[in-house]
């Protein structure tokens, strides 16, 4: 069945999938098209050492500064006190040589124990 038009219709008074893909061709081939040719235009900007003269980043002026002349926006270091005195500290390192050591002697032992078991 047909329409005014000449598409094709099914049973239904509905047009057909092929109609449907008839209809809608030439806008898919403008889309394919100008898609192509953006994609194009993209690709072209990236491909040598000028790029697409309007779509340049703009430069801002920023006055050149020397090395060490930055400005310095950071708070000055509060003086604090040492978390430990020298004499908690040779204390702290005392007790890990001594739990170091312990660690080591079981060790030992457990290996020469595990020897002597095996015949």
């Amino acid at each position: 069945m047909e329409d005014l038009c000449g598409e094709k219709m099914n049973s239904a008074g509905r047009l057909t999938f092929s109609a449907m893909r008839a209809r809608a061709a030439p806008f898919l081939r403008v889309c394919a098209a100008s898609s192509g040719l953006l994609l194009g235009l993209a690709l072209a900007g990236c491909a040598g050492e000028s790029s697409i003269p309007f779509l340049e980043p703009k430069v801002p002026d920023v006055p050149k500064v020397e090395a060490g002349n930055f400005p310095n926006f950071s708070v000055p270091p509060t003086p604090r006190p040492p978390a430990m005195s020298p004499e908690e500290l040779a204390k702290l390192q005392a007790e890990l040589e001594n739990a170091a050591n312990d660690a080591q002697r079981r060790l030992q032992q457990a290996d020469s124990d595990a020897q002597k078991d095996q015949p």
